[in-house]
């Protein structure tokens, strides 16, 4: 009986070893960078296995110099930000360091009342401030963190030594937003991300933020900029497309695909999105090949606010370049009924894991190929892939109940359409995922106008995308 106990407790002992780790490892190790939807996932996960394996994608999916040196930045800020109960790292303090970086201005307001919704461990009541204040003042954090000055309040705790925000609920989206701004900088452009993460030689609450550089190759830095003038190169040929989607969730998103037939295993691609102005809004420099994708074959994943935009695409091959410009019309989906972009592809790839959601043409465990060039032979089949939002749900069926149609118009002729039926997707939170397709052997040659309207008809209202595509 003895030996049984035993052998139980040291499983009970293994047990907790286990839980402790998995529960450092997402409330410590990476509490300041995983998004919210990677921590819901995960704490959704049953084994350790899953456990594991999301650790690894976790990692992977931002590179191993990132990795390397978000670990030395998380101990500098373990040992320069006081806390006598927690790590610096799990501070409001810490993540902010982390997240945003040195602050242009520091003040020390006078103490006022704390405001309903602070630290986690203040109760949700206005009450005097218990300790002194930091104010940290942020002008010039990139735009789809905050397009203003951002002001970051901290309250001293006698007790603990440590700094907490006086108003959390403030500032939980914007730290939120920093997090997915790391995560696409890290996927993005690794060179821009291992220097943005070189841990900082005097940071005691001063680190440099990591920021979007500039485009620093002088071929595609020129080719940038001939095409927002209007003239854009063409020494290096490629097509490229943009797109608009949103999350499960309600967050918009938007993507860049570029393909091309020559050999660009050493090229590099630039992304501009400027305003309807023509002034910049973001900027980047990333290699054009990517283990990942194959070759001929780029894509990014591109943060923009909601509204009209300018996106120049470059493509720079040794000292040869080519450039053009794209038009983007970011909707706010929120919670109005809307369509994504279209995507019209060849084929799809069946993937062994679900990716996250702002993986661009990537559905769950399904990574669709669009058609950059979007040309195809009469002997091709079309798949077409879109998403619905934001759709009223029936009561009674717990279901929406929707009508679509898609219409196909060849130059001027008359436009065909194919019977009106309720589309079939999979819904996830706030979205519909549709796949379809239709064989081209019967379609004439020619360039068509494909355009897809759904009815909602709970709700009474509708939604319709267009895009084009040619058959040879």
């Amino acid at each position: 009986m003895k030996k049984v106990w035993i052998l139980l407790f040291l499983s009970l002992v293994a047990v907790v070893a286990y839980a402790d780790k998995y529960d450092d490892w997402l409330n410590q190790e990476v509490k300041a960078i995983i998004t919210k939807s990677e921590h819901d996932s995960f704490k959704a996960l049953k084994t350790d296995a899953e456990r594991d394996q999301f650790i690894k994608d976790f990692w992977a999916k931002r590179g191993t110099a990132y990795h390397d040196q978000y670990m030395q930045k998380v101990a500098k800020v373990n040992e320069v930000v006081p806390s006598k109960k927690h790590k610096g790292i799990e501070s409001d303090m810490g993540q902010t360091l982390i997240l945003l970086g040195q602050p242009d201005e520091q003040k020390t307001p006078d103490a006022k009342k704390r405001p309903s919704g602070g630290s986690d461990d203040d109760d949700d009541e206005e009450g005097p401030a218990s300790g002194p204040q930091k104010k940290w003042v942020y002008n010039n954090l990139p735009k789809s963190i905050s397009p203003t000055p951002v002001e970051v309040t901290f309250e001293g705790d006698p007790s603990t030594g440590e700094w907490r925000f006086t108003d959390k609920k403030k500032m939980e989206p914007i730290l939120e937003l920093a997090r997915d701004y790391e995560l696409s900088v890290a996927q993005q452009k690794p060179a821009q991300a291992q220097q943005a993460q070189q841990p900082q030689q005097a940071m005691p609450a001063q680190p440099v933020a990591p920021t979007a550089s500039a485009v620093s190759t002088p071929s595609l830095k020129s080719a940038l900029d001939a095409a927002a003038a209007g003239n854009g190169p063409k020494d290096v040929p490629f097509d490229a497309i943009v797109d608009s989607f949103m999350t499960s969730k309600g967050e918009t998103f938007e993507t860049v695909a570029v393909s091309s037939a020559a050999d660009l295993s050493a090229a590099h691609v630039g992304i501009r999105v400027m305003d309807s102005s023509g002034a910049v809004e973001k900027e980047m420099e990333v290699p054009f090949a990517n283990s990942s994708e194959k070759p001929g074959y780029f894509q990014a994943e591109v943060g923009v606010p909601p509204g009209e935009h300018k996106v120049a695409i470059g493509v720079s091959n040794t000292d040869k370049a080519g450039a053009e410009v794209k038009t983007l019309s970011v909707t706010d989906y929120g919670s109005a009924f809307a369509l994504s972009s279209i995507i019209v592809s060849k084929g799809f790839d069946q993937l062994t894991e679900a990716k996250p959601e702002k993986e661009p043409y990537t559905f769950g465990k399904i990574k669709v190929h669009p058609s950059v060039d979007r040309v195809f032979a009469k002997s091709d089949t079309l798949i077409l892939a879109y998403e619905i939002y934001n759709a009223q749900v029936d009561p009674a069926t717990q279901k929406p109940n929707l009508e679509a149609v898609i219409t196909f118009q060849k130059g001027s002729d008359k436009p065909q359409s194919a019977p009106a039926a309720a589309p079939n997707g999979l819904i996830t939170g706030k979205k519909m995922t549709v796949p379809t397709s239709f064989p081209l052997a019967n379609f004439p040659a020619g360039t068509y106008k494909l355009s897809i309207t759904v009815t909602d008809k709970i709700a009474n209202k509708t939604a319709s995308s267009e895009t084009n595509f040619t058959i040879k």
